[in-house]
């Protein structure tokens, strides 16, 4: 088909069928486009909706533990109240109670005329300077040349053999005596410092941190055993807070040796 241009006058030969075949290709290109973007929109919309219902579940997952955590946190406040209860009544009951006296807090037994000199001279004792030492022993005992048991905390056990043994030792008054180790409390102990018949130093021979030291008086015996693992309170009047020390040899023989000395001195 020809068409004649209306500016030049010049005829062109136009193909109608190729036209209306590229304008079908690319209306077809169009429609093909079209489905892609539409199914492209419902796969969107389909994570949208996915999305949308998970946050939901996360929301509501949330929100249930939020609750949960309420719940929780007001059983603990119970809980501590009950237990602040607790407490404020068992700091009435103790101040309310009559203190105990060192007789009871370190469970001695024995003679009521000699209790006194075991749970203070020997457990809790006070110094010219002011200075209170309490529990300095883990056990200690005043015994008689007789073996009968004056005074003694309720931890300490002494045989009669083993007390004759002891007895005998003391009345060498040789250093240079065979002697060497002593069984107490069905253990043994060895020697490791001697005054004869005044005063001895002994230390456990399997439980090394175990040692005791025995003095002799007029008429009967200081026993005092001491743990170099267990502390003891230093209290200092000229401070406000107490302090802490270790059990030690050398302060078990200062407080047996000046309880023997006093006893001596009255004569027993």
């Amino acid at each position: 088909m020809k068409i004649l241009c209306p500016n030049c006058r010049e005829s062109y030969i136009i193909d109608f069928d190729i036209i209306i075949n590229n304008f079908f290709d690319v209306f077809k290109s169009n429609i093909e486009i079209q489905n892609f973007l539409e199914g492209e929109i419902d796969q969107i919309n389909n994570i949208i909706n996915i999305c949308e219902k998970d946050t939901i579940n996360s929301i509501n997952q949330l929100k249930n533990i939020k609750n949960n955590i309420e719940s929780l946190q007001n059983k603990l406040n119970d809980t501590l109240d009950k237990f602040r209860k607790m407490a404020d009544t068992l700091v009435n009951i103790e101040k309310n109670q009559t203190p105990k006296t060192n007789i009871e807090r370190f469970n001695v037994k024995g003679e009521e005329g000699w209790k006194n000199f075991v749970s203070e001279a020997l457990f809790n004792k006070q110094y010219k300077n002011g200075d209170i030492f309490n529990d300095i022993l883990m056990k200690a005992a005043l015994v008689g040349d007789n073996g009968t048991f004056w005074s003694y905390s309720s931890n300490f056990h002494l045989s009669p053999s083993e007390f004759q043994k002891l007895k005998y030792f003391f009345n060498q008054k040789t250093e240079n005596n065979n002697i060497k180790k002593l069984p107490l409390e069905g253990k043994e102990y060895e020697i490791i410092n001697y005054k004869p018949g005044i005063l001895v130093e002994l230390k456990n021979c399997r439980e090394t941190e175990i040692g005791a030291t025995i003095a002799k008086t007029k008429i009967g015996f200081v026993f005092g055993f001491f743990n170099s693992k267990i502390y003891f309170i230093f209290k200092d009047n000229n401070h406000s807070e107490s302090k802490k020390d270790k059990h030690n040899h050398a302060l078990c023989t200062k407080v047996v040796k000046e309880l023997s000395e006093e006893l001596i001195s009255m004569n027993y």
